[in-house]
């Protein structure tokens, strides 16, 4: 209130108290330089006007400048942060879901049942995905497709091969997943984002592409071989069929598979149920005619990962701790098993300090932004109250309301300007500072600046300051008619 108050007060007593003459002549600021011809001979009488009219009326102007920049700068720097705060804790939370459930699916296990007595007994809403998952090994053709040489393994033919996630999707999510993406029904979806891990204390979290866009690629289901005579990688083709469809890369993944961005790194190739299933035939009809000496404790040949016919079902629910209790009394009625994981609680417990802050954070530079804008629309106000003669005398020699409204439009977008320079100048460093110290968390290949909500932001500044600028010389119609009579005579 009482920075408004001045803003408004001290240029008006000031604009009471000002001869004609001196308003007109306001010469006491001005450092006067040698003219450059070029300059009167590009620029439009109005500009070169507005430019004098900065000059005399410096500190007034300042107020506005400064007012304005820190608008920005308060705005810009919050943003700035708050979006990397949330991408550190978004990347902290690596579940979307409540719950998820393992089942053997040699067991009969009728899980859906389950799920949907407790959706009847309980009352709450309950949604599940069902998936499936593997990790081969793929040949990658053209060797070009791929981006980057991690993960890959080059073999004495010039071929490479990487490592990748394979997730069967049920119908419901694949079908809602394909549709989002604009593609078409057995379409391949690759989640091209590989992630890895870096620091000892500090865990750091870096990302890179795998396969490169707009490449006609074909992938390979393979058997990674040890010659032992040469110590060299050789490969046997398993299935070369059900992967060389249309495939889309992404760096968006479907709601409720959020944990693929840090658990595995290497890229994630969802299929539907249909193509995930013949390709776990083939594998297991391929592996049964081998024999292996180098097996897990499942049997599977070490260069294949494989959870055999385990069913992955994703939950969302109402209340993760009735739910938690339902299965557990499940497990104990039954002679079957289901594994579960709860992640609900810790997830909440990781989102308490990003909101806080950006709760914290939001009020403040709210504040910061309603008192800049008033106080500048405020002296801006004042500020043409105080040229209301001026601007009168300036009407009767000659100039028309657009002149006066292009000087004073010139005038706003030159302190405009001015007030961006300075904001990025100021804002550099303290940028760089933030991006700093959120490497401490994080490093990703690409920069969280809201550069949209930024340029929205100054915009509505600009449009503002204008807004208020032209609406105010409505005053300068009061006593202009009187003002003219008198000037006449």
């Amino acid at each position: 209130i009482f920075n408004i108050y001045i803003s408004a007060i001290i240029p008006t007593l000031r604009g009471n108290n000002t001869s004609i003459i001196q308003e007109i002549k306001n010469n006491k600021q001005v450092k006067y330089r040698k003219r450059i011809a070029i300059f009167d001979k590009i620029y439009s009488i109005e500009f070169k006007l507005s430019l004098k009219n900065l000059k005399r009326n410096k500190n007034k102007y300042r107020v506005i400048s400064s007012l304005l920049v820190v608008c920005m700068t308060s705005y810009i720097a919050v943003s700035t942060y708050i979006n990397y705060e949330k991408e550190a804790v978004d990347i902290l939370n690596e579940h979307d879901v409540d719950a998820e459930l393992v089942v053997d699916a040699t067991s009969n296990i009728d899980y859906i049942s389950i799920l949907q007595d407790y959706n009847a007994k309980a009352g709450n809403q309950i949604e599940y995905m069902e998936y499936k998952i593997m990790g081969p090994y793929v040949l990658v053709e053209p060797e070009s497709a791929l981006a980057t040489d991690e993960l890959v393994v080059t073999y004495e033919n010039n071929k490479k091969s990487t490592y990748v996630t394979l997730v069967g999707l049920d119908d419901k999510t694949y079908n809602h997943y394909i549709n989002k993406l604009k593609g078409k029904k057995g379409d391949c979806i690759i989640y091209n984002n590989a992630m890895e891990i870096e620091g000892e204390e500090e865990l750091v979290y870096r990302y890179y592409s795998v396969f490169k866009t707009n490449v006609d690629l074909k992938l390979s289901i393979i058997e990674m071989i040890k010659n032992l005579e040469t110590q060299k990688e050789e490969y046997e083709i398993i299935d070369d069929n059900n992967l060389n469809g249309n495939f889309i890369l992404t760096e968006n993944l479907i709601e409720g598979y959020k944990e693929i961005k840090n658990e595995y790194s290497r890229p994630t190739v969802f299929l539907n149920m249909d193509t995930y299933n013949e390709i776990d035939k083939i594998f297991k009809d391929y592996t049964s005619q081998k024999d292996y000496t180098s097996q897990d404790e499942q049997g599977v040949p070490k260069w294949m990962w494989n959870e055999i016919d385990a069913i992955h079902i994703k939950v969302k629910c109402e209340n993760i701790i009735d739910f938690s209790k339902y299965i557990d009394n499940i497990n104990e009625q039954q002679d079957f098993q289901i594994t579960a994981d709860y992640y609900s609680l810790e997830k909440q417990e990781k989102n308490i300090y990003v909101n806080i802050l950006q709760l914290i954070l939001g009020i403040i530079v709210s504040m910061i932004i309603i008192i800049g804008i008033t106080s500048t629309i405020s002296i801006i106000n004042a500020c043409l109250y105080e040229r209301k003669r001026e601007l009168e005398i300036l009407e009767s020699l000659g100039s028309t309301k657009e002149n006066i409204n292009k000087i004073l439009i010139y005038e706003c977008i030159v302190i405009f300007i001015k007030a961006i320079i300075i904001s990025i100048i100021i804002l550099i460093p303290i940028i760089k500072a933030i991006i700093k110290h959120m490497e401490n968390l994080i490093i990703l290949n690409k920069s969280f600046i809201p550069f949209k909500n930024i340029c929205l932001f100054i915009t509505f500044l600009f449009i503002l300051s204008l807004s208020t600028t032209l609406y105010s010389t409505k005053l300068i119609k009061i006593g202009r008619t009187e003002n003219n009579e008198n000037f006449k005579n």
